[in-house]
């Protein structure tokens, strides 16, 4: 769980202070993240293959990986 906090806090960071990009380019990449059925969820390696398939960049790659961590982590405000 920390190498995600950890991952999840450097995509912040990256898309905190690279260029605005335009997300148009990425809708098939959010699209395909989004859909990521629970089989693909079992583990962090079927997880990752999932997520890369449809990717021709590591920047696509970063792309997926950030869509899908926004979508299904979230911060237990509470507990903390």
């Amino acid at each position: 769980m920390r190498n995600l906090g950890a991952l999840a806090l450097s995509l912040w960071w990256l898309a905190a202070w690279c260029p605005a990009q335009d997300a148009k380019p990425y809708k098939a990449i959010d699209q395909h993240a989004l859909k990521a059925p629970p089989e693909a969820e079992a583990s962090l390696d079927s997880l990752a293959e999932y997520l890369a398939k449809p990717c021709k960049t590591d920047r696509d790659k970063a792309r997926a990986i950030y869509r899908w961590i926004t979508d299904r982590i979230a911060y237990d405000v509470e507990r903390f």
